[in-house]
């Protein structure tokens, strides 16, 4: 998926998955770029219904790397039905700058106003994260007006910032 709005996904489990994208900027493993052209309206990606694993070998692009979705640029939600707990699962995550095991940027579009991201019931593993500046396990790098982040479990073995801002 490159970009999106708006999205349910049901009945799906993904195994040893690699996305190499080398001369690629906003690069996930699910999701390249989530954004509406105004910034008004928000966007989710909605999991249901036996979507409970997603198991990447390796995610890597040139910059703006996610583990799960490269980059947010319009008010999101990640959203559970019933409870479920979405379980991520990452050998290598790696790029150039904004490099996040779960998200590796969230930042408005243009000269847009702050908006708000949630995250919930997550479960996200990462072997390896690495890039050059604005590394994190979670999250790369973000410039948001509120982030709301309830039952996410986040871990990771390593993360190599080559040279700043690692967290």
């Amino acid at each position: 998926i490159s970009a999106l709005m708006r999205i349910n996904i049901k009945n799906i489990n993904l195994t040893n998955v690699s996305v190499k994208a080398q001369n690629a900027e906003t690069v996930g493993g699910l999701v390249g770029l989530i954004g509406t052209s105004d910034n008004t309206n928000s966007s989710y990606l909605q999991f249901s219904e036996n979507t409970e694993r997603l198991q990447f070998d390796e995610v890597s692009g040139t910059k703006i790397v996610g583990g799960l979705i490269g980059k947010i640029e319009a008010p999101f939600e990640f959203l559970s039905q019933d409870e479920t707990v979405l379980n991520v699962y990452l050998n290598i995550v790696s790029g150039g700058d904004s490099v996040g095991g779960l998200i590796g940027q969230i930042q408005p579009n243009g000269e847009s106003a702050l908006f708000g991201v949630k995250l919930v019931s997550i479960k996200n593993e990462a072997n390896e994260v690495s890039g050059n500046n604005y590394v994190g396990g979670l999250i790369g790098s973000a410039k948001v007006g509120a982030l709301s982040i309830e039952k996410v479990k986040n871990t990771f073995d390593r993360i190599v910032a080559q040279k700043d801002y690692a967290a």
